[in-house]
């Protein structure tokens, strides 16, 4: 018979994995396709491309990273069948399997962070609570069952956390190389995570200052600058392009197009989107390239005359362009780049288009409470509490600068899409401060 302790040990981790299974059932049964849309494409062509010639540098490519093609294959390979590619509005057999694995991972991800927040806040109910929101989060499930990178990015974030926590509490080269190889692998998901990795192994030698923790940490931010530039030469070689993403030059236009924001320089995307401007094209990016040319992905000259009039305009117009990015952020928390689910109580979704309607809402409390985050943090560091406290919110601050950075400087649209990877940092440092608040506000130390 289990003791009343053993009780209250395992039932929230139980109540999770029941209620994080159950809802993922019901939602499958509610929208059994799997959603795709261009970037889906793009995905399964190269892991198509890569199974038919098996050659490892089709995988990479300054247009797309490599991991996420690379478990189209995997599960080609396993489901020993091709995806239906003669459908754009699904890929069958195997994009179902690639959805329960998407699923399943989450399933695990809620658990690790439920174990993590555990050793953070030493609570069982914050920890309980908190995330028992995180796994019910409608704006996050809907990517489960989407062929694209959001939901591997967000539960490889939990795996990242929780490694990070295992290097404080035991740095060795062996915890130092766990943490390399997953943030590797979230850099190889989605070059975004490149504003994300290198903060993390910054932030180590603060958390924990040893001379073993620094040195480790510099080998490991050397790992990483040497893997980008060696992906960067594989492009240059084989693509005509010194970068390992084009993305980050397109966003950045994205921002511009899109805003109206001045142009400037006397470069020749200068003139073009000049000229662009004077006939009332469109404020989508892609457009104004088709439309200077529609074969711009193949001529390497052109991104690195845009990369020149991006530089120029940020130098020159950068107020104006923080103000863009800072107006865009409430959108990065609560927009719904998946689609909103219906609240009509004659749909079998209602009650999930409910449990979306409230989530953005939580959302918009998390950028509401970005600023007393912030002061938070700082005096959190500042007065000195234990160190599980000092990485929770060191989590959380890297989310807010994450979302910030990512969504709002690299970004135009699809902000939930660039936002989400960084909410399960978001989540812990939130439980961290309340756990920490309750604690304090209690008398306790």
């Amino acid at each position: 018979m289990l003791t009343s302790y053993q009780i209250r040990k395992y039932l929230p981790l139980i109540l999770l994995i029941a209620v994080s299974i159950s809802v993922r059932v019901f939602y499958t049964r509610t929208f059994p396709l799997v959603a795709s849309n261009i970037d889906s494409r793009e995905y399964y062509a190269i892991a198509e491309l890569f199974q038919k010639n098996k050659d490892l540098g089709a995988l990479f490519t300054p247009y797309r990273a490599p991991l996420y093609p690379f478990i189209t294959y995997i599960f080609m390979i396993l489901i020993g069948r091709p995806g239906y590619a003669g459908d754009f509005g699904g890929f069958g057999v195997l994009m179902s399997a690639i959805a329960f694995f998407q699923s399943a991972l989450a399933v695990i991800a809620a658990l690790l962070l439920f174990k993590l927040l555990f050793r953070i806040t030493k609570s069982l109910s914050t920890s309980f609570i908190v995330v028992l929101f995180y796994t019910l989060d409608m704006i996050l499930i809907p990517y489960e069952r989407i062929h694209l990178t959001e939901n591997v990015a967000l539960n490889l974030t939990v795996i990242m956390a929780s490694a990070l926590w295992y290097v404080i509490a035991h740095p060795s080269v062996k915890s130092f190389t766990i943490l390399l190889l997953i943030g590797i692998m979230q850099i190889m998901l989605r070059p975004a995570f490149l504003a994300l990795v290198p903060l993390i192994l910054i932030g180590i030698p603060l958390l924990s200052p040893r001379k073993k923790t620094l040195v480790l940490s510099v080998i490991s931010l050397a790992i990483i600058f040497g893997i980008t530039q060696l992906w960067t030469h594989h492009n240059r070689i084989r693509h005509g392009l010194n970068r390992f993403s084009v993305y980050s030059t397109i966003n950045i236009l994205g921002r511009i197009v899109k805003d109206d924001i001045p142009t400037v320089g006397k470069t020749k995307t200068s003139a073009s989107l000049t000229e662009y401007r004077a006939i009332d094209g469109s404020k989508n990016p892609y457009d104004f390239l088709n439309w200077l040319d529609p074969l711009f992905f193949q001529k390497p000259e052109i991104f690195i005359d845009i990369d020149t009039f991006n530089l120029q305009t940020l130098v020159t117009q950068f107020p104006k362009y923080t103000k863009s990015a800072l107006s865009d952020l409430p959108l990065a928390f609560s927009s719904i780049d998946t689609g909103a689910i219906t609240t009509d109580k004659n749909s079998r979704a209602w009650i999930f288009g409910y449990m979306q309607n409230f989530y953005r809402l939580l959302h918009i409390l998390f950028v509401s409470t970005l600023l007393p985050f912030m002061f938070l943090a700082f005096w959190i560091f500042n007065r000195d509490p234990t160190q599980s406290i000092k990485f929770g919110v060191f989590l959380g601050f890297l989310g807010y600068i994450q979302v910030i950075l990512v969504t709002g400087f690299l970004g135009y649209e699809d902000f939930s899409r660039l936002a989400v990877p960084y909410f399960p940092l978001i989540y812990i440092g939130f439980g961290t401060a309340l756990d920490n608040i309750r604690k304090y506000a209690g008398g306790h130390k």
